[in-house]
């Protein structure tokens, strides 16, 4: 990820990076994890001014250990949290393969790239001399056409 990128999550949740880890995927993918950065930042936010005025304990503090793409998905490792953040970075995880990881493009012409058993999440235009397989089947492809929502 561009150094600004990164720099800019460093500085908007420094709790989460108690260390300047590398972000090691595309650009494309800033604004999903930006969105779950700021979800486990509210919910640590509420759940543990709850527990702090009912007497209960508090969720330790969610700590990234690394982040990167892997099988053409985002990864985000962590420490701390609960099963509810366990959940919001599962369901990051999955949407990942659903947008570029370089442009950020969420649409019909996303797919799969592979390139020497390097696999990667891009659009079609981004795939170049790789093989490529759409993530969508052609039946919804053509029903996004007719609705014009490809």
């Amino acid at each position: 990820m561009n150094s600004k990128l990164e720099n800019y999550l460093y500085n908007e949740y420094p709790k989460i990076f108690k260390t300047q880890i590398p972000i090691d995927c595309g650009d494309g993918w800033f604004f999903l994890l930006n969105s779950l950065l700021r979800r486990i930042t509210r919910h640590l936010d509420v759940e543990n001014e709850l527990a702090r005025i009912n007497g209960t304990e508090e969720i330790q503090q969610v700590v990234a250990l690394q982040i990167k793409e892997k099988f053409a998905g985002l990864r985000f490792y962590f420490s701390g949290g609960d099963s509810t953040i366990s959940t919001i970075t599962s369901y990051t995880e999955d949407l990942s393969h659903y947008i570029c990881e370089e442009t950020g493009a969420f649409d019909g012409d996303i797919g799969i790239s592979n390139r020497g058993g390097w696999m990667k999440t891009c659009h079609k235009n981004q795939a170049g001399d790789s093989k490529w397989v759409a993530i969508y089947e052609d039946s919804l492809l053509q029903i996004l056409e007719e609705l014009k929502l490809r």
